[in-house]
C-alpha cells in the first residue's frame, strides 16, 4: 500500500530589526509579557462563522488585537518554534510518483485562533510587521471512508477507505492577561488510504 509522502510543517520566519534590538541574542518564543499595557486582555475570541465547526481557523477575527501583539515581538530576534511535537511518519511514507486516490484540501496560512481540549478559542499570536508568522499546512479529507484506488478492481476481498489524519502542534498563543504561552492541538496532517478485509 503506497501513501503520500507528507511534509507538516509550522514556521515561524525571523529576522533582526537593528532599530530596535540591543543585542544578537536569540529569543526563543515563549512566554512573554505586553510592557506595553499591563491591564488584563480576557476577551474571548470572536470565531468566525466559517470556523464554528472547526477546531482551527485560518481566518482572522474581528476582535483579533494585532497592534497588541505587535508590540509584544517588537525588537526581538526570534527563533523557530519545534515543529511537530508528536507525529507517527512510518506509514505515511511514499514514493511521489504513487497516488493513494484520495480527495483531500490543502491549505498552507498563518492560524488565527485554535480551540483547545476544553473547548475554549484561543488567539494563535502572529506579528507580520515583526517576522513573526506562525504557518502551518492543513490537510483534510472532502471525503472520510470512501473508497480509495477506484480506477482499480477489488482483489482478494480488500476494501480500501480514506482516512483523516492528525498530528500534533505547538504554537505561541495568547495567553489572555497580556502575555503569550504554549499550546498545544491536535490538527489534520494529511488524508491517507487504508485497507481492511471484507465482512
Amino acid at each position: 500500500m503506497f501513501t503520500r509522502l507528507a511534509i507538516f510543517i509550522v514556521t515561524i520566519y525571523s529576522s533582526t530589526n537593528g532599530a530596535h534590538t540591543k543585542s544578537d541574542k536569540i529569543i526563543y518564543p515563549g512566554p512573554t509579557v505586553d510592557h506595553h499595557n499591563g491591564n488584563s486582555h480576557n476577551d474571548p475570541v470572536i470565531v468566525p462563522a466559517s470556523c464554528r465547526n472547526l477546531t482551527y481557523c485560518f481566518e482572522k477575527p474581528k476582535n483579533y488585537p494585532q497592534e497588541r501583539y505587535d508590540k509584544m515581538f517588537e525588537g526581538m530576534n526570534l527563533a523557530p518554534l519545534p515543529t511537530i511535537v508528536e507525529s507517527s511518519l512510518s506509514d505515511r511514507l511514499g514514493d511521489e510518483e504513487y497516488e493513494d486516490d484520495c480527495d483531500a484540501e490543502v491549505r498552507y496560512d498563518p492560524l488565527y485562533s485554535i480551540r483547545t481540549k476544553k473547548g475554549e478559542w484561543r488567539h494563535i499570536i502572529q506579528s507580520p510587521k515583526q517576522n513573526f508568522n506562525q504557518k502551518v499546512r492543513i490537510e483534510t479529507c472532502t471525503a472520510v471512508d470512501t473508497q480509495c484506488f477506484k480506477n482499480y478492481p477489488v482483489f482478494g476481498g480488500i476494501i480500501t477507505l480514506c482516512k483523516q489524519k492528525t498530528a500534533k502542534y505547538e504554537f505561541v498563543a495568547d495567553d489572555g492577561k497580556g502575555g503569550s504561552t504554549k499550546l498545544e492541538t491536535e490538527l489534520p496532517s494529511c488524508c491517507v488510504c487504508h485497507y481492511k478485509p471484507a465482512a
